[in-house]
């Protein structure tokens, strides 16, 4: 979100330095994308998490800095709404769009359309919105200000002078704002029409009520939808608009009073408003803060820092929350706050992160009795890896022409067209191995290691661990499989791997269940270790390759018992690059330590 200072600072007061402002925001986990200029104005560029609609808006963003700066919050002064109109002579919400709608709020106005005067106009292209006119730019002005998205549709435009809110007909046409563009809707999407046609979408406004210079008379709305249908409709749509955006986050129904309540005195600043009539607002379950009970030892508890309560009922003050000696009451616009641990969140990065003490793990951790599949798995990896297989991570959904009358089907598949849960890999294994040879790979190896799915009994199912290996292109061979699985399986303890081998269209393929395999496989030494408080030395080396990988990682590691870990990063003609790790649990190592191991592996570098 862009969110230029000029504009920030009528609502807190802003370090000297921006660098200072930026460091701050990072710090309580606000990340900066860039900092720039447009013309006079400094603007900078903050990656928002998704989860926090308020900073979505300026203010915010502003209470974020006056949270962590210890300044007061400016809040616009804003008057209050006309008396509500329970019977909502400018709505009607029809029951089958009643899921779709949490608040819709809206007010009849007289207004003189006109052109924004310059400070709206240099604030608003600073953001990145061009001026359209003034009722327009203040709908902007205010969904930028407060995060809550606004819209204005020409009243005398509105057959009947009612905007209907309903699910829209299948293949029914909306032409939207943006001259020329019209969107074909499904019964998901949620319109606001009159009689004949549509004026509105919940992501966007439509063409045919839309604010022009003989526009005399508008209907000024704010709501709040179901944030998950906005977000379909906008990709079903790719439609994608600021109003939209902010739309398809958890907003607060409670700021919508405030954003249409600033936008009316706006109008009436710049725009010659006039109020015609009292409001429209069609709530029909009013959101209430919520209350959570809050032990201050949860902080110890989680992060080991003392904070003192003090500092915890600042900070908590300045975010917007009220504190009641254990019950913590969370705004209504942290709409992310579920429980106790988000407080201690919020406590902690205002308060610092960097202060969590930092306690090196020295114990010994557990030593299993049996090795775990997990085991098995980068067992696996490790050797497939090592003779020349390459991993791949594919969908558990299949294409549904590869399902059969046994295969899972989804209620709600992501992709109608692969709607079934594989019950095997080797379909994607093929599928992808089939895309590289036809992008002209003159040799594919590749493996997978996920889970499958099959039907158990009637309503019961059941999900297993299997490998799957695929390998195709010029010269390859059914052999060269069988091959694949008794080097891995050499190398694992075994003769070989008990898979099931097959082929199609020239791509060769095994599966195994890792579960079996592991069965068959001899003990594994034990995994865990004790964890040393002391660092490893990392670094690089490139050696001679004869052929016989195994007995030289082998003739490595007599050198020395400070190399720990060996692993495979390059392979060039007949040279190797290992990345060895040295370490010691007793002390630090220096390279005084270091200098003998590494002068018999630059010997046998040279060989």
């Amino acid at each position: 979100m862009n969110v230029p200072l000029n504009w920030l600072a009528e609502y807190v007061k802003l370090p000297k330095e921006t660098k200072v402002l930026t460091d701050k925001l990072t710090a309580v986990g606000h990340m900066l994308d860039k900092v720039k200029t447009v013309g006079k104005e400094t603007v900078i560029d903050l990656e928002l998490r998704g989860n926090r609609a308020d900073m979505f808006g300026l203010i915010g963003v502003a209470r974020e800095v006056a949270a962590i700066t210890g300044t007061p919050l400016k809040m616009p002064k804003i008057s209050p709404l006309p008396k509500i109109d329970k019977n909502c002579p400018l709505l009607n919400v029809q029951p089958s769009a009643v899921d779709l709608v949490t608040r819709y709020t809206a007010v009849k106005l007289s207004v003189k359309v006109g052109p924004s005067p310059k400070w709206m106009i240099d604030r608003l292209t600073a953001y990145g919105i061009p001026s359209v006119n003034n009722v327009v730019d203040v709908t902007n002005y205010v969904m930028i200000e407060t995060s809550h998205p606004l819209h204005a549709f020409d009243y005398d435009k509105i057959k009947g002078g009612q905007l209907i809110l309903r699910r829209a007909k299948k293949g029914e046409k909306f032409a939207t704002v943006q001259q020329g563009t019209t969107l074909t809707l499904s019964k998901e999407d949620l319109v606001m029409s009159d009689q004949l046609i549509v004026h509105g979408l919940n992501i966007i406004g439509g063409l045919h009520s839309k604010v022009t210079d003989q526009t005399s008379r508008i209907i000024l709305e704010s709501a709040v939808y179901n944030s998950a249908n906005c977000r379909r409709t906008a990709r079903r749509l790719k439609t994608i608009t600021e109003g939209g955006t902010r739309h398809e986050k958890h907003q607060d129904p409670n700021g919508v009073s405030l954003s249409l309540a600033r936008a009316i005195d706006l109008l009436i600043q710049i725009a010659s408003a006039r109020i015609e009539g009292q409001t429209s607002d069609y709530y029909p379950h009013p959101v209430k803060p919520k209350t959570i009970k809050f032990d201050p030892k949860e902080i110890i508890r989680l992060t080991g820092l003392q904070v003192p309560m003090s500092a915890v009922n600042i900070i908590l003050n300045d975010l917007g929350f009220i504190t009641r000696n254990q019950d913590i009451i969370v705004p209504t616009f942290r709409t992310d706050i579920e429980g106790s641990a988000d407080i201690v969140e919020e406590i902690i990065r205002v308060y610092g992160y960097s202060l969590i003490p930092s306690i090196p793990i020295s114990d010994a951790t557990p030593i299993p009795s049996t090795y775990s599949s997990y085991t098995v798995q980068e067992k696996l990896r490790d050797e497939l890896i090592k003779l020349g297989l390459n991993e791949i991570i594919t969908l558990s959904m299949i294409a549904n022409h590869h399902a059969s009358s046994k295969s899972i089907k989804l209620i709600t598949p992501p992709d109608p067209d692969r709607a079934t849960l594989r019950e095997s890999l080797i379909p994607n294994l093929i599928e992808y191995s089939q895309r590289l040879l036809n992008l002209n790979h003159s040799r594919v190896a590749l493996f997978e290691i996920g889970k499958v799915y099959s039907i158990k009994s009637k309503g019961k199912y059941t999900e297993k661990l299997h490998l799957g290996i695929a390998v195709a292109g010029k010269d390859i061979s059914i052999h060269n499989l069988t091959g694949i699985l008794q080097k891995a399986g050499a190398l694992l303890g075994v003769d070989n791997l008990p898979a099931t081998v097959g082929e199609k269209d020239n791509i060769y393929w095994a599966q195994a269940d890792v579960n079996k395999l592991q069965i068959s496989l001899p003990p594994f030494a034990n995994p865990y270790s004790v964890v040393s408080i002391y660092p490893p030395i990392i670094e690089d080396i490139n050696v001679a390759y004869t052929g016989n990988y195994s007995q030289l990682i082998t003739k490595i590691k007599k050198i020395s018992s400070l190399i720990t870990k060996i692993e495979l990063i390059d392979k060039y003609e007949n040279k190797l690059t290992l990345r060895l790790t040295y370490h010691s649990n007793s002390k630090q190592l220096s390279s005084q330590d270091v200098s003998p191991v590494r002068a018999k592996l630059m010997a046998l570098e040279s060989e």
